[in-house]
């Protein structure tokens, strides 16, 4: 960031009777005065402190501090001389103004003049009074600024420990970034800036020990005895700063100028040259400071607004409302010309983004157009200067302005234009021009636009349902679901073939660190699955899962497979023990079915399943010391249990 920040709380050229610019003026229409860019409130209070015609004047600034600071200038310069007096009231304007630390007696009126601004721009209307001739509008203002003005008052009378201002620091920190290496020797930069710069560009008044402290402190008027503690929150204002990974913050501070410094606005040249007093010079100096000439000047300019009864009006324009102004794309800014438009330098872009709109929406004819010289901008340097004036010629020339030679304003750092083109006599004082309504033709056909019949959209395609497939896992009947192949199909069948099992299945070994619970060797088996549903097309996404840590004995009661042969034994049902902590669950029963064990008359022992006679069912022997591997099942598939016939029970084997 450069010496002048990003923010003009003051101009960089000294107070004007604006009114002394224009051709002619009218005694009963008022004169309408647009000011673009000030920066502060200098040039209306010296217009307004010297002319004695109603005037109306409209702001357009670029930051809402400087809003701000406009109605708390303007509430101090309208109070009434019962409440403060004409030096009281010049302090407090200076120290507000310039001053980055005030005294306490300046604070508390702050706090009081930041309530009754709360007050007023809060209003419905947005129209409020600050004297019986004075009226400040801020009703073309958006809703959302006029909530940032409130939040700007509130923390003007906010206290230190909630939203502290760390004015000194602020500072330092502008000044040290300003100067980098050169800060351990920052007073030989700051009378050289001095000397070399502003000197030779005209301001010979300044000293240089009131300009050296304000470069170092942020002190500009020392007007009393009183110590200046207390941080100047007007001069407080937010600027957006973009991390490294992209985000925005912002941050409150001092971001306005540290350069240039605001002595311009009232103390480059006294009001009365005819003054002895401050014209006096010694060792060729003038022995009155720039600090002097500007409480002279106030002083003055204050005795002289006490005087003056006409009407005023000072309108707030939204902020970048320079298009809508131009282009009248607005009811409200429909037939609005000026007499006279100021541009400070900051926004003389306007300018060239507006073209001749600029000129034929807003300039009556003979409007005079002032632009503000960057003379004083010290980052400048004198190359620069001359190319910034010819462009402000083109500008001025495109628009369709012609310059007009004055000594006194250049030496002022103002340029001075005549616009001579446009819609009204000069002189009009701002009237505005009979509204001619648009009238529509009604004998004018109309073409209407041919009927584009509605296409239906398309229907969402019904999702198929999903399949499922049960299964026995560990005894117990599972409910998986499926995959569909949508090229394969498999014949409907209410059953599924069975695949042969071995005759035996191998025990497993148990660890000898988790021993398994005894078997139980009485009691009955638990039954299996009857039936299950084989839905069409499906594949099972499911694999049985078998316990391994579980070992597996062989049944003392086998059982037979009602579907094999008679002569074909079949593989012994095996019980497995389940799990210390574990619950097995028994096997589901179809719906509507209820399975109960056989049942045995009183005093009865069960037999097991009969043989034929002269034959003993026995499980199939194996080799001394050889151990009979499971039967192979084909890679992907599942080993099923024997199916049963339709409409069969299985019943359990009973032990005897």
């Amino acid at each position: 960031m450069d010496g002048a920040g990003n923010i003009t709380f003051w101009g960089y050229s000294p107070s004007l009777d604006l009114t002394k610019y224009i051709d002619k003026q009218s005694e009963e229409l008022p004169i309408r005065l647009l000011l673009i860019g000030s920066g502060d409130l200098r040039h209306i209070f010296h217009t307004l402190a010297s002319t004695t015609s109603p005037v109306h004047i409209y702001i357009l600034e670029s930051q809402l501090e400087i809003y701000a600071r406009h109605l708390l200038f303007l509430q101090l310069l309208f109070t009434s001389v019962n409440q403060i007096g004409l030096q009281e009231k010049c302090e407090h304007y200076l120290e507000l103004f310039a001053n980055l630390h005030i005294n306490t007696h300046t604070e508390q009126y702050l706090k009081e003049a930041a309530t009754q601004l709360i007050q007023h721009i809060t209003t419905i209307s947005g129209e409020f009074q600050l004297a019986s001739n004075v009226t400040i509008d801020a009703s073309l203002l958006k809703y959302k600024e006029k909530d940032f003005l409130e939040g700007i008052f509130q923390f003007w009378r906010a206290p230190p420990a909630k939203q502290p201002f760390p004015a000194e620091l602020a500072w330092d920190g502008r000044v040290r970034q300003y100067l980098g290496a050169r800060y351990d020797t920052r007073r030989n930069a700051f009378d050289w800036d001095l000397h070399m710069k502003l000197a030779e560009r005209g301001f010979k008044r300044l000293n240089a020990h009131e300009y050296g402290d304000w470069r170092e402190s942020g002190l500009a008027f020392h007007l009393t005895l009183q110590d200046y503690t207390q941080p100047n929150r007007t001069l407080a204002s937010a600027f957006v700063f973009q991390n490294s990974d992209g985000t925005k913050q912002a941050r409150r501070g001092y971001w306005g100028d540290i350069l240039t410094g605001p002595f311009l606005a009232h103390g480059l040249i006294p009001l009365d040259n005819n003054d002895a007093q401050m014209q006096a010079k010694a060792n060729d100096k003038f022995i009155k400071t720039a600090t002097d000439v500007s409480e002279y000047n106030v002083l003055k300019l204050l005795g002289q607004l006490q005087e003056q009864n006409n009407q005023i009006k000072i309108v707030l324009l939204p902020l970048n409302s320079i298009a809508d102004l131009c282009t009248a794309s607005k009811e409200r800014y429909r037939h609005l010309q000026f007499d006279l438009v100021y541009v400070g330098c900051g926004l003389t872009h306007y300018l060239n983004e507006q073209g001749e709109k600029f000129s034929s929406s807003i300039m009556s004819r003979g409007c005079t157009l002032m632009l503000e010289l960057p003379t004083f901008l010290l980052d400048l340097k004198k190359e620069q200067l001359e190319q910034l004036e010819k462009r402000y010629d083109e500008l001025a020339n495109t628009i369709g302005c012609v310059l007009q030679d004055n000594d006194e304003l250049k030496v002022n750092a103002v340029k001075l234009y005549k616009y001579n083109l446009g819609g009204r006599q000069p002189g009009h004082g701002g009237q505005p021009e009979p509204f001619r309504p648009i009238v529509l033709n009604p004998f004018r056909p109309i073409d209407f636009q041919p009927f584009r019949p509605v296409e239906p959209k398309p229907e969402h395609p019904q999702k198929e349902p999903k399949c499922e497939e049960y299964i026995i896992v560990l005894g117990r009947l599972v409910k998986v679901p499926c995959i569909r192949e949508p090229h394969t199909t498999h014949p409907t069948s209410t059953t599924r073939p069975t695949r042969p099992m071995s005759t035996t299945r191998p025990t497993r070994s148990t660890s000898t660190f988790h021993p398994t619970r005894p078997t139980a060797t009485t009691g009955p088996t638990r039954p299996t699955s009857t039936s299950r549903p084989n839905p069409t097309n499906c594949t099972s996404a499911a694999t049985p899962v078998t316990n391994s840590t579980a070992p597996v004995t062989n049944s003392t009661a086998p059982v037979t497979d009602s579907t094999a042969p008679a002569t074909e034994p079949t593989a012994p049902v095996s019980e497995s023990t389940t799990p210390e902590g574990e619950t097995q669950e028994p096997a589901s029963t179809p719906e509507g079915e209820t399975q109960e064990p056989a049942s045995t008359p009183e005093g009865e022992t069960q037999e097991p399943a009969s043989t034929p006679e002269g034959e003993t069912q026995e499980p199939a022997s194996t080799p001394e010391g050889e151990t009979q591997e499971p039967a192979s099942t084909p890679e992907g598939e599942t080993q099923e249990p024997a199916s049963t016939p339709e409409g069969e029970t299985q019943q359990p084997a009973v032990t005897p």
